[in-house]
């Protein structure tokens, strides 16, 4: 993996990106530089694909011939798709262009803080080792805190065996991986994703009975209202002869069952179960 990818145009090369490249790598980082990089036979494609791929930064020299290049243009696109908004890749380098060149050619990439081969080139290299350096004491911490731990907590074990062998087992040592959700054990709790997918799971027959009695008795208990409602209203017909009130008043009764289905349906499947009690104190023994 290299610290460093550089990407510029061929015409770029005397003036500015051998330079770079040397003095990167004077400084102590790896860097991938098609003069450091390439050997004969090699494919070119692979070659770059596999630099923009482990490179942890890319130095893009932005110059009037890197915006005339489709190549290089190729490379920056590689760079933007690493690119994320919590992960910074691309270095811009600004080489004979001025902001309004930058803009014109990209606005995106004018936004991005950049650093000028006109403030020299020791410049440059130092805005670049700042950003690479920070990175890299950032990982180097972490590392150096985790290390310690595990250090310490491999020499407590060590004191302890020394005390007393039986309990050596006893200390967990803080190199082991952490339980992931495939090997958690039973007493461990569940999240609360999973609880509520348990949820809504043991639901789903309740939810579907419900609106099978909707559908069923529901609506059809709807219709039987409304035309049991217009015959007792002595506006209910049936083959062109009218309908006696009462029988309507027999519909609205009926209807009240089939609309209370769906409800007692909805009711008995979907309400919350009381949760039985459960007791952890330990049954005293019989005196």
């Amino acid at each position: 993996m290299w610290d460093v990818f550089v990407s510029h145009a061929w015409e770029d090369k005397e003036s500015i990106a051998r330079p770079l490249a040397n003095e990167l790598k004077k400084v102590g980082l790896t860097v991938w530089y098609d003069e450091f990089s390439l050997a004969l036979g090699d494919s070119l494609r692979r070659s770059i694909d596999n630099g923009l791929k482990e490179s942890r930064y890319g130095i893009v020299i932005l110059s009037p011939a890197f915006f005339s290049k489709k190549w290089p243009q190729k490379e920056l696109d590689g760079l933007v798709a690493r690119e994320t908004e919590n992960q910074k890749i691309i270095l811009p380098v600004w080489h004979n262009v001025k902001y309004e060149d930058v803009v014109k050619y990209s606005p995106t990439l004018a936004d991005k803080l950049a650093v000028s081969t006109t403030e020299g080139l020791t410049t440059v290299v130092r805005e670049i080792l700042q950003v690479v350096n920070k990175n890299r004491e950032t990982i180097s911490n972490f590392s150096s805190l985790r290390e310690s731990k595990v250090d310490l907590a491999n020499h407590q074990k060590y004191q302890l065996s020394k005390a007393d062998p039986k309990k050596t087992n006893e200390l967990v040592v803080l190199s082991t991986p952490p339980k992931t959700h495939a090997n958690h054990d039973e007493n461990n709790p569940k999240t609360e994703s999973e609880a509520s997918f348990e949820k809504i799971s043991n639901k789903n027959p309740g939810i579907i009975s419900t609106v099978v009695a909707v559908l069923l008795c529901g609506v059809p208990g709807i219709f039987i209202c409304l035309f049991g409602a217009l015959t007792a209203a002595g506006q209910g017909t049936f083959n062109d002869a009218s309908l006696d009130p009462s029988v309507g008043f027999v519909l609205l009764c009926l209807s009240l069952i089939f609309i209370a289905i769906p409800i007692a349906v909805g009711f008995f499947t979907l309400r919350k179960k009381p949760q039985p009690l459960v007791d952890n104190e330990p049954i005293p023994p019989v005196s």
